[in-house]
């Protein structure tokens, strides 16, 4: 009778992200589908019971994750961050209408960083 004896495995931390507020991430359970997951808080999941659920949360939420091993019953505990930034309050104006005696406008733009 030959014996085989598995090793303990060593599971790997999920990473974290960051999204704009009403945007969603794909979490990744990062340790293969031959292990059993649990994420927790759920209510922001589209399954908190896959590798890699979808999150949708609304601010920045720290989710805990749960890898199982069924078969020789380890399993460890990990937290991530998934940083929500809140959408940017753009705002646009312009300095005047354009018409025959106005051909040109200043356009004026607050809120952003980036302007294109």
């Amino acid at each position: 009778v030959n014996l085989t004896i598995g090793r303990k495995p060593v599971f790997t931390a999920p990473p974290g992200g960051t999204i704009c507020e009403k945007d969603s991430i794909l979490l990744n359970g990062n340790n293969g589908n031959v292990y059993q997951y649990s994420w927790s808080p759920g209510s922001y999941l589209n399954n908190a019971s896959i590798q890699q659920p979808m999150a949708s949360p609304p601010v920045t939420t720290t989710f805990t994750l749960t890898v199982y091993d069924a078969v020789c019953n380890y399993d460890s505990v990990f937290t991530t961050v998934i940083l929500v930034n809140p959408l940017p309050n753009v705002s646009v104006t312009k300095s005047n209408d354009i018409d025959c005696a106005s051909p040109f406008a200043n356009l004026f733009a607050l809120g952003a960083n980036i302007y294109n």
